[in-house]
Formats: C-alpha cells, sequence, structure tokens
C-alpha cells in the first residue's frame, strides 16, 4: 500500500511538473489575408509579426508529439461569394516550405492518403468501401492536404487535426536554420490555397487516438489508420506515463476583424 501511495505522489509531482512544462501560450492569428499559395501569420503579444510556429513552442513535445487543430474558413470569390473548386492546406518545414508529409510519412499522423484504398485519388468519392463517410480531408502525393466535401457535397467541415510525431518534431530541429549571432530558427509554416485560419490549436498527444485517422468522432476509439501510426501512438503513450495528460494547451486565435 505504502509503494502504491509513493507511486500515486510521484505521477501527482510529474503530473504539476508537466502543467508548468506546457504552459499556455497565446498567438494571435494576422488579420490580412496572406493570399493564395501564401503562409498565415501571427501576432505576438508585444506586437511582433510571426510567419511561422517557432520551434521554440514545438521542442517541448519531443517526446509526445504535438497534436494540433486548425480552425479554419473558406474564401469566396466575388461577386456572388462562389466557393473555389479545391482547397489546400500544406504543413510545412518553415525553412523551405517543403511539406512535411512529402519529406517523410512518418512526421504526420492522423490523415488518411489518397492512395490509402479508402479515398478516390480526385477526392470525389461519398463514401469508402465499406460504406463509412467520405474523409473531410487527405494527403495528395506532394504532400499537400487536400479538403473535401462533405458526402452531401457542401463545404461544411472548417477543422483540421492532425499530429506531428516526435520524429517530425525532431526533423525541423535538425534542419533549423543559424544566424550570424549563432541563434536558431526553424518550425511549421502553413501555406494555404483558398483558406482563412482562424485559430490553430497546440497540445500534447497523449491519446493513441491522436495518431490514428477515424472518420467518424462517434466511433470511439476504433483504429482506422496505419499500423505504424498506432505503433507510433503507443509508444508515445506509454513514455508518457501519466505526465503529460495534464499538459495544457497552446492556442494561437485568430483576432477578430
Amino acid at each position: 500500500m505504502k509503494k502504491i501511495l509513493a507511486s500515486i505522489a510521484a505521477l501527482a509531482m510529474a503530473a504539476t511538473m508537466a502543467t508548468s512544462a506546457f504552459a499556455a501560450t497565446t498567438l494571435t492569428g494576422y488579420e490580412e489575408y496572406a493570399g493564395d499559395w501564401g503562409q498565415t501569420q501571427y501576432v505576438a503579444d508585444d506586437g511582433t509579426l510571426l510567419k511561422f510556429i517557432d520551434n521554440a513552442l514545438l521542442e517541448e513535445y519531443l517526446d509526445t508529439g504535438v497534436t494540433v487543430t486548425v480552425d479554419f474558413e473558406y474564401r469566396t470569390l466575388p461577386p456572388d461569394n462562389k466557393y473555389y473548386d479545391y482547397y489546400l492546406f500544406g504543413i510545412c518545414n518553415a525553412g523551405d516550405w517543403s511539406k512535411m508529409a512529402a519529406t517523410d510519412a512518418a512526421y504526420i499522423a492522423g490523415v488518411p492518403g489518397e492512395l490509402d484504398g479508402r479515398v478516390s485519388a480526385g477526392g470525389d468519392a461519398k463514401t469508402y468501401s465499406d460504406g463509412s463517410p467520405v474523409c473531410k480531408y487527405f494527403f495528395q502525393g506532394d504532400g499537400f492536404m487536400v479538403l473535401n466535401k462533405d458526402a452531401a457535397g457542401e463545404w461544411t467541415n472548417t477543422t483540421i487535426k492532425f499530429t506531428v510525431t516526435p520524429e517530425g518534431l525532431q526533423h525541423l530541429i535538425d534542419v533549423q536554420g543559424t544566424n550570424e549571432d549563432g541563434s536558431t530558427w526553424g518550425g511549421i509554416l502553413f501555406q494555404i490555397y483558398g483558406v482563412d485560419v482562424k485559430s490553430v490549436t497546440l497540445d500534447a498527444a497523449t491519446d493513441i487516438g491522436d495518431f490514428a485517422y477515424n472518420p467518424d468522432p462517434d466511433a470511439g476509439s476504433e483504429d482506422t489508420g496505419s499500423d505504424d501510426n498506432v505503433a507510433t501512438g503507443a509508444e508515445a503513450g506509454l513514455a508518457l506515463a501519466g505526465i503529460a495528460l495534464a499538459a495544457a494547451a497552446v492556442v494561437a486565435t485568430k483576432k477578430n476583424k
């Protein structure tokens, strides 16, 4: 019993430390639209314009991976507010704009690919072969995330969720640039086409479900992702041992226009 109580006390202390390690940080989205094929930008509390999510905000998630939730709006074309023919969202290495999913499939988890047998390469399937709903977004071969209409052909989904794995975060650090004064820079850049990002939330990936894509949010913990993603999630979950469950979210919120 003493050993059990000691273990509980140790976990409680670890959770407190985790809360401190993942202290919430807020970035404000830049009001001006970045433009098609441009990059989303943010404003720091001191008014500094930030062109990407810096490694300084990401490196604390190296042991867990970071789950990223993006809330966005679709831009339309005047004068009749017609929707674009397609919408794209690129998760890039800030250094060279290379798409992380195309660099190595292990860097981004929680998103299906166009050739995984569940969605057509053109992204126009209404259902999977098993009858489940079409995916809300998927990666095409060049690493761009393609946003999808719903089964009724409407642009209704306004949330993207994915996980940058520990391997992906380490890659960002390995390739980061060095300034003349010896300081380093690098991180995640979002390249957009027709998408106006409203908010970005960063949180420790503490659940195996963060690593496995599930088209039905009400389907519980059923895994529809790859075995590799599940293994990665399991390893991260075991490493956490209950410590990162207390992590607070890092939120980047778009300023009201």
